[in-house]
């Protein structure tokens, strides 16, 4: 009892000297009990943060008018203190040490002279310039209607709706090459080539052109959630992380787009028959929402045309043979197109495309 007594008085005398929380803190973790949040990492995702846009971020921000060259009315930047203070008092005033951790989500040093910000993902060009964009993967995705645009921009020429948004990223030329970064001397399987991947609008001036307060054409500016939708699961798509750093990729539009390819991670857009197609011999338009952020392309686009399948592998169907070699080797790594999935068990789609081509 009388060790208890003295502990417990010295709890007293350091609760007044603002000490007990370390301690606390110490013989929590020695008893094993579950770390708390970490309040160092923001998610969208989090049950409290699941709340309407505006009760947190304030349309426009004070910073529109510097944020571009040509300003309009616009989110870019983070929410003011007020947004987090009702729920994370407690973690705002922690006797943390050089700042409380709450502090780093928005901001790159905490002192009375420097208050300097992380970039806001917004306007795109400038936050494609920090070093942050790398590794950055936004918790939304845009909420696109493909079919609903089609006539507005492409009358009857689908092509020249696509056109009108998307283009070849960076495609390979003379000058510059067939890949983004130098290759090993064993090439093997996909390599980062130049022209893999499209483009698609990503700030707000593109849309703002018609979707703008004096227009009048909903969605309005200032209605976030109707384009910006929660995004769904990542991990059915053919991105390696390993693959990236073996390449030493390091452009941030690249990792975005590779995250969500749901299909082939080495198909190119641009070189050979593919650039000669029309967009929509592969992608249907009408349905394509863009919700899940990927335009995805079933694999009988491939070989419908009699391009990639033939009835047996010598007559050169890339995906005939990769067919071929997997069902005679389980272990066969299909690296022709994936990277991923390169090892993942036969989708039945393929082995039935290759099995109509044989006339089974």
């Amino acid at each position: 009892m009388a060790d208890r007594a003295t502990r417990f008085a010295i709890l007293l005398a350091m609760a007044a000297f603002g000490t007990t929380l370390p301690l606390l803190s110490a013989v929590a973790q020695r008893r094993g009990a579950r770390p708390g949040p970490d309040y160092s990492r923001f998610s969208h995702a989090t049950t409290a943060h699941r709340r309407s846009c505006d009760s947190c971020h304030t349309f426009p921000s004070a910073n529109w008018k510097e944020a571009r060259d040509e300003s309009f009315p616009d989110v870019t930047e983070f929410p003011r203190h007020e947004s987090c203070l009702d729920c994370h008092r407690t973690q705002f005033f922690a006797r943390e040490r050089p700042a409380p951790k709450i502090c780093s989500v928005c901001h790159t040093a905490v002192t009375p002279r420097e208050t300097s910000r992380r970039p806001f993902p917004n306007p795109v060009d400038r936050f494609r310039s920090s070093d942050r964009a790398r590794d950055f993967d936004s918790a939304f995705r845009i909420a696109f209607p493909h079919a609903k645009h089609l006539d507005l921009l492409g009358g009857e020429s689908p092509a020249a709706a696509c056109s009108s948004c998307h283009e070849v990223y960076k495609s390979a030329n003379e000058a510059a090459g067939e890949f983004f970064t130098a290759p090993p001397k064993a090439l093997e399987g996909f390599w980062l080539k130049r022209g893999t991947f499209q483009t698609s609008p990503e700030d707000h001036a593109t849309c703002f052109e018609c979707h703008s307060p004096e227009g009048g054409l909903p969605p309005a500016p200032r209605d976030c959630a109707s384009c910006h939708v929660p995004s769904i699961s990542r991990s059915s798509t053919d991105f390696d992380p390993g693959a990236a750093k073996l390449m030493g990729a390091g452009d941030p539009f690249i990792f975005k787009v590779w995250r969500r390819r749901a299909s082939s991670a080495t198909f190119p857009h641009s070189g050979g028959l593919h650039q000669e197609v029309e967009c929509t011999s592969c992608h249907d338009i009408q349905s394509m929402d863009g919700g899940n952020g990927q335009a995805t392309v079933r694999v009988q686009s491939c070989g419908g045309s009699g391009c990639h399948v033939t009835a047996t592998p010598d007559e050169g169907g890339a995906l005939t043979f990769e067919v071929a070699r997997r069902q005679a080797d389980p272990r066969f790594a299909c690296s022709k197109c994936h990277l991923g999935y390169a090892g993942r068990a036969l989708p039945p789609a393929h082995a039935d495309l290759v099995a109509k081509a044989r006339g089974n």
